[in-house]
């Protein structure tokens, strides 16, 4: 930190302060408890060299950058015994620290200064890199020892250690360097020899993920029968990379070799799948690595996969079935019942009459584990029942059906507390998906009921507002049913008994979609008195505030329409808070310039100029569809086809001046007069 904030003070204790350290470092590099501090002192020279006086040193002498490589650097790329312990014990460990890079360790800090020199030496470091890398593999072959080969591919590979290098690739790399004749020299015979030990295969695997899009199509051709053996080495380490190489093998679909890749994965996708699925069924830790692959996999390979999704689906559901013998974690899991979901994606576009076969399967397993709360996987099951129900619809399957039936019983409502907010998820779906069944037999009653249930205990407030929004938008019109106003009774009542605030913007967004699916007009009828004024002083609490907070325009002209739809209604019966709200409006505009493009400023300069704001008039200046002339477009919705008045002002006087002696009925008569003129 004193570096980076003081460097011209530092600079006359830098080469002090790097002999210390170059020192400390060499004097720890075989030593794995010393981890740490190894890396902390790379990461201390990579900036000294890259902020300080320390680079014009090392810009003059040659040698310095030479002893840096053979002192410091390639040392600490070599594979320790604390490396290969986790390679072998703990291969999903092992290739989570390769692929998302691991800060602590010293080989990711030796990375992190090489790339820092190439960047700031190329010229000069990428020829000498290379030089090294043929030392380093000729000393290799010499000493029959593969560490030295494995510190050659990590000096290349470091050379492009930049963020985001393995996760999309190398997509430029310097002119000095060919990859793809490293790779033809260095690389290939690595593959040719499966014997070779497992560590180094996993090094020349994330090579090829490093560089896959400037290697040359040709060789990967060459290669692709080797990467899916590997898919299948006793080693799950290997296994593991060689997943992640198949999947990313195919390129973005803008790349020019994007055509030739996909093809040559297509030709031997059949193989793939079968070397996958051996892999996914037999682990003995479950490692999320298999299923993202296979997600890839499916996602690029799109309708040339169709053909094996029953396959693949049955293997998925054998791996469910054992989750409770083997070790997994949540992520694991997760991307397990990710790709069961996206399996069912695909099954139902491409092969409809197996969808309705796998989705018996997987809902007949899903029953009899859920019952048994098996493995507690109760969460991901409901949660993907809520998936196939909400996206799929298969309501005319026997196993949904019964599905239904059970969730619509107390006692699937009862028991462990910490599954009810993925039952209520399937409870949603089902509104989503059978609106007619829950409207027509009543059910929605009784998902009004655990509503009020649960709603009593601000630890179920995603299991109420689960329920909540869904039954706002079951079809109450077409099935010719009045919204039940019992809803917000409830709704009051959680309010004014326990004020919490998550609970508060909850209801927000339930105001929200009930205006979206009916209209305010429809509110106001429905709430009377004190519920009115609840709603008015929450929204306008929460709303306003947050229209001066820097978010999306999108999410501003939704959160302004809802604000001005809301209060403008009910402020006809809360004329107090009315005018307070209306000066809110007026300040927020003039203090917050970036809600001005949501409204025409002439527009708000010509409301201003009508009179008294605070005591006269009651206009909105927020936002609404197609349109901003706000005050009077609230108040007559047909004002839209009649966009020339004579009197605006005048217009708008009398209207106000009437609805405030409280003549309502009066004041519509007024301005349907006023139309009609």
């Amino acid at each position: 930190m004193f570096v980076r904030k003081y460097t011209s003070d530092f600079d006359g204790y830098a080469r002090t302060y790097m002999e210390t350290v170059w020192v400390l470092t060499a004097s720890h590099l075989k030593s794995d408890q010393s981890d740490k501090l190894t890396s902390e002192c790379l990461h201390f020279i990579k900036m000294a060299i890259t902020t300080s006086s320390i680079r014009s040193l090392f810009e003059q002498d040659d040698n310095g950058l030479s002893g840096l490589f053979v002192n410091i650097i390639i040392p600490n790329l070599v594979p320790g015994p604390y490396d290969e312990e986790l390679f072998e014990d703990d291969p999903i460990e092992y290739v989570r620290s390769e692929m998302d890079g691991d800060a602590e360790s010293r080989r990711q800090a030796a990375a992190d200064l090489v790339s820092s020199l190439a960047f700031a030496y190329e010229k000069k470091i990428i020829p000498m890199i290379l030089q090294f890398i043929e030392q380093l593999v000729q000393k290799s072959r010499d000493s029959d020892d593969w560490k030295y080969e494995d510190a050659a591919i990590r000096l290349i590979m470091a050379v492009t250690n930049k963020f985001g290098a393995i996760k999309f690739g190398v997509a430029e790399v310097s002119p000095l360097l060919d990859v793809n004749k490293i790779y033809t020299q260095l690389i290939y015979p690595i593959f040719s020899d499966p014997k070779r030990n497992p560590m180094l295969l996993g090094s020349a695997l994330k090579y090829t993920i490093i560089f896959r899009k400037v290697m040359n199509s040709q060789m990967v051709d060459a290669t692709i029968a080797c990467y899916i053996s590997l898919m299948s080495h006793a080693n799950f380490g290997v296994r593991y990379f060689s997943c992640i190489v198949v999947s990313e093998l195919i390129l973005p679909p803008n790349h020019p070799d994007a055509n030739t890749r996909l093809l040559i994965i297509v030709e031997h996708l059949q193989t793939i799948y079968s070397h996958l699925m051996n892999l996914i069924i037999g682990q003995t830790a479950l490692s999320d690595v298999p299923f993202q692959c296979l997600i890839s996999l499916l996602l690029k390979t799109h309708s040339f996969s169709k053909q094996y999704i029953g396959t693949i689906m049955d293997n998925l559901l054998s791996v469910v079935v054992k989750l409770g013998s083997i070790n997994s974690n949540p992520a694991s899991i997760h991307s397990l019942f990710s790709s069961i979901c996206l399996c069912f994606r695909f099954s139902f576009l491409y092969t409809n009459e197996m969808f309705n076969v796998q989705a018996s399967k997987f809902i007949t397993l899903a029953n009899g584990l859920i019952m048994k709360n098996s493995c507690d996987l109760a969460d991901y099951l409901l949660q993907t029942l809520s998936v196939i129900v909400s996206h799929f619809c298969p309501f005319e399957l026997v196993e949904i059906k019964a599905c239904f039936t059970r969730l619509i019983e107390v006692p699937s409502w009862e028991g462990d507390p910490s599954h009810f907010c993925s039952t209520s998820l399937l409870a949603g779906a089902f509104m989503e998906s059978a609106p007619d069944l829950i409207l027509g037999q009543g059910y929605y009653t009784f998902f009004i009921d655990i509503f009020e249930r649960y709603s009593r205990n601000v630890r179920y407030d995603s299991v109420v507002f689960n329920i909540l929004k869904p039954i706002v938008f079951l079809p109450w019109k077409r099935a010719k049913i009045s919204f039940p106003t019992r809803v917000f009774d409830i709704v009051f009542s959680r309010l004014t008994k326990l004020k919490k605030p998550k609970f508060i913007s909850g209801f927000v967004d339930f105001i929200y979609l009930f205006v979206m699916a009916f209209n305010s007009d429809e509110l106001v009828k429905l709430v009377e008195g004190i519920q009115r004024l609840i709603i008015f002083r929450i929204v306008r609490g929460l709303l306003l505030p947050e229209l001066a907070n820097p978010i999306s325009i999108v999410r501003k002209k939704c959160i302004s329409i809802v604000c001005c739809q809301i209060l403008f209604s009910i402020s006809i019966h809360v004329a107090y808070d009315a005018k307070d709200w209306a000066n809110d409006l007026l300040k927020l505009f003039d203090s917050n310039p970036p809600t001005q493009p949501l409204i025409r400023p002439d527009l708000i300069e010509y409301y201003k100029s009508l009179g008294n704001f605070e005591t006269d008039l009651l206009p909105s200046f927020e936002p609404v569809p197609e349109d901003t002339m706000n005050v009077i477009r609230f108040v007559v919705p047909k004002f839209d086809h009649h966009p020339h008045v004579c009197d605006v002002k005048a217009f708008i006087k009398e209207m106000y001046e009437t609805m405030k002696t409280g003549l309502k009925q009066e004041a519509t008569l007024i301005i349907e007069s006023k139309l009609k003129t």
